[in-house]
């Protein structure tokens, strides 16, 4: 079993080998809060955890209705796997050096009090305050956007805003996000510095920039779960 942070829930899942005959993944809630992934004959395991990510709506959805309060004010337990750039990650504890190991990086635990969850929640915080405003500045260099301030915040309904005053603002789980979406959310408020509204010239202009304007779209609408945490 595994454990995946979906917002603020912990959800365990099950994972097991469908019958021969099977040919789809499939997904369904016990009656304990938690969840079976059935995997195809031939299927994998990274394809099995995409699958949960780009159902994670219906799962919460429906965990909630078994056990309304699932895991929502625990603690996340060590080994469980959050978004990191589109991946699940697997988050361990070097108990040595009091770090968390989240893939490749490795951020302090900045008080062990605080327990794992609002530890990693504040290293991927910090991560994104360093990464995200250095992609602002590359993608506003390659287009030709001019901006002020660049502030990362804990947003409970935006991805992002811009200022009349040119100044951005976006959400820290964008850090969670694979790389072409928060592309997206930041040229997105780019374009917003010579169009403030969402006219047809806006959407043509940022079409040229990024044509897959309705696949992130619709990505960002079926993850906004992200921002519940």
């Amino acid at each position: 079993m595994e454990y995946f942070a979906l917002g603020k829930t912990n959800v365990p899942v099950r994972f097991r080998k469908a019958p021969a005959t099977t040919q789809k993944y499939h997904l369904s809630i016990q009656p304990d809060g938690c969840v079976r992934l059935s995997i195809p004959p031939g299927g994998t395991m990274e394809t099995a955890r995409t699958f949960l990510l780009n159902n994670a709506t219906w799962v919460l959805e429906n965990i909630r209705q078994v056990s309304p309060a699932l895991r929502i004010d625990q603690d996340w337990p060590e080994g469980i796997r959050v978004l990191h750039l589109g991946s699940w990650m697997p988050i361990h504890r070097s108990s040595d050096r009091l770090t968390l190991i989240l893939g490749n990086s490795r951020f302090p635990v900045r008080d062990p009090g605080l327990g794992l969850r609002s530890n990693i929640q504040s290293a991927l915080r910090s991560q994104a305050g360093i990464l995200i405003p250095q992609r602002v500045r590359t993608l506003a260099a390659q287009h030709g956007f001019s901006h002020n301030r660049i502030s990362i915040r804990n947003q409970r309904k935006r991805w992002g805003s811009c200022s009349s005053a040119g100044n951005l603002s976006l959400n820290w789980h964008l850090i969670q996000c694979p790389e072409w979406i928060c592309d997206y959310v930041i040229l997105h408020e780019l374009h917003h510095l010579r169009r403030m509204d969402h006219s047809f010239r806006f959407w043509r202009a940022l079409r040229r920039d990024f044509p897959a304007v309705r696949q992130a779209e619709r990505w960002l609408r079926d993850h906004a779960f992200l921002l519940l945490s």
